[in-house]
């Protein structure tokens, strides 16, 4: 392996925080296109390499912040490379496994040459073989400048198979119209702010039982874990040590005393509630004035204050299945002053250890197109091309690139949440555990008052099972 790879991948870095004012989306793109962009290869590279090709980018639910980003990609790559096309087959978060199978794993359809992961599937599909081995080429992507925690949810088995995209953060979202109480200090004091604010068909804290990403907060904020790697290759989980229980009970507390079981029930996620269809449940309760607290993605934020009549544009067939899609969004009639902090540590000046959300890009092995699949993947670890991630809020994962972030306090907030995030157990089976909604049925049988202990122990001999069968590598 290469030996820079492996020092750097081990050493400890931190995101570099935006401590100024930088150019804007439009400079960034105009610099882009004027052809000194630092993914340059040159015109001897180009000529080396083969034309008339059409590269095939699937990137997952693109959101409109990415689009910038999208189009420098498309312009920088075939300027650089003439005689080449690249165009996007984009998948859906829903539908990516099946997706993916067929073209990724089975090479069934077209197959595209560069993928967009969540970093959490990235294990699920470097343990098959099926992604190309980029660890040679660790340093031309970015080496020290990638955030660490996506380089490590790209490795596998030692092996670099995915660059970093971009990194999830989760804050807290309130309406300071509504919600006037001095920010927590602490997880208890957000429990207990969040009990003090719970009324009738109101939840001070917006916590429903099957939302797992984020009550999982509990559990890495008070020191407990999911699962740990052995020496001997199996995975022990503990959800049962006695950290763990200690933030699943602090969970159970916050869900019975904060929550309200009316606008977000035990048996719901964060967006999905039988009563509101295809709604984004989260969106359409803190837009209708019914939550205090709302923990979230940095996203969020954006996504319910984006105008009526853009998201009539957007999601035209979601409010033609349903007209109350338009209530997922804030402004008009229920504008609301929007803002977030990081959710808080268990002691006052510290950060809440969060789930890290966040997607990696790679190359399918079965690409007939490895050359120009990793000069296109090159340009989508470039400054250029995280640089505009960076200034749609979107958290990049190439660190300098992080300066370019709003100056806002949103993204200050949500950039310290990242520093402490915590990703999932790398393990080759871990998208089976997700799948088989384990966590979310644990989850929700504690937020209705069940044991706790109990629960946690069955919950650990379900996911142990899980990871510790064989994989389709094994055969």
């Amino acid at each position: 392996m290469n030996s820079s790879f492996t020092t750097r991948t081990r050493r400890t870095r931190r995101v570099a925080l935006p401590l100024f004012a930088t150019a804007t989306a439009a400079a960034l793109v105009l610099a882009g296109c004027s052809g000194s962009s630092d993914a340059d290869t040159g015109d001897k590279a180009a000529a080396k390499l083969p034309t008339g090709q059409n590269i095939v980018v699937s990137f997952i639910s693109p959101a409109p912040a990415e689009q910038p980003a999208m189009d420098y990609l498309k312009a920088t790559f075939e300027t650089q490379f003439p005689g080449n096309t690249l165009t996007f087959a984009n998948t859906t978060w829903p539908t990516r496994t099946d997706d993916y199978e067929k073209s990724v794993v089975k090479g069934e359809g077209t197959v595209p040459d560069v993928i967009e992961l969540g970093n959490t599937d990235v294990p699920t599909y470097s343990s098959q073989g099926v992604l190309t081995d980029i660890t040679g080429k660790f340093d031309d992507l970015g080496g020290a400048d990638l955030l660490k925690g996506l380089v490590q949810s790209g490795t596998y088995d030692g092996k670099f198979y995915a660059a970093p995209f971009y990194a999830g953060a989760r804050v807290v979202w309130y309406d300071s119209k509504d919600v006037t109480l001095t920010n927590p200090a602490t997880l208890g004091d957000l429990v207990h702010n969040g009990t003090a604010l719970r009324k009738v068909d109101y939840a001070g804290l917006f916590l429903p039982g099957r939302d797992w990403h984020d009550d999982i907060a509990f559990v890495y904020t008070n020191g407990g874990y999911i699962a740990q790697q052995q020496d001997d290759g199996s995975w022990k989980a503990g959800f049962s040590t006695a950290d763990s229980i200690r933030g699943l009970k602090q969970f159970q507390q916050a869900f019975q005393e904060a929550n309200n079981d009316t606008v977000a029930p035990a048996n719901t996620d964060e967006t999905t509630n039988a009563d509101l269809g295809e709604v984004p449940a989260n969106r359409y309760q803190f837009c209708a004035g019914k939550v205090g607290y709302l923990p979230g993605d940095v996203s969020l934020g954006p996504a319910m204050q984006t105008s009526v009549e853009t998201l009539k544009k957007t999601n035209a067939e979601d409010i033609a299945k349903d007209p109350k899609y338009v209530d997922s969004v804030c402004p008009n009639g229920h504008a609301k002053e929007v803002k977030a902090f990081a959710m808080p540590g268990l002691t006052p000046g510290t950060v809440a250890k969060t789930f890290a959300g966040g997607s990696n890009f790679a190359i399918p092995a079965k690409s007939e197109h490895q050359q120009l699949a990793y000069e296109a993947l090159k340009i989508m670890t470039s400054q250029g091309f995280q640089d505009l991630l960076a200034v749609q809020a979107m958290i990049p994962g190439r660190i300098s690139s992080s300066v370019h972030l709003p100056q806002d306090a949103t993204s200050l907030e949500a950039a310290k949440s990242a520093l402490e995030a915590v990703s999932t157990p790398a393990a080759p089976n871990w998208r089976d555990v997700e799948d088989s909604k384990v966590l979310d049925d644990a989850f929700q049988k504690i937020a209705k008052g069940g044991d706790v202990t109990k629960i946690a122990a069955d919950l650990d001999a379900q996911i142990e099972k899980i990871l510790n069968a064989p994989t389709k590598a094994d055969g």
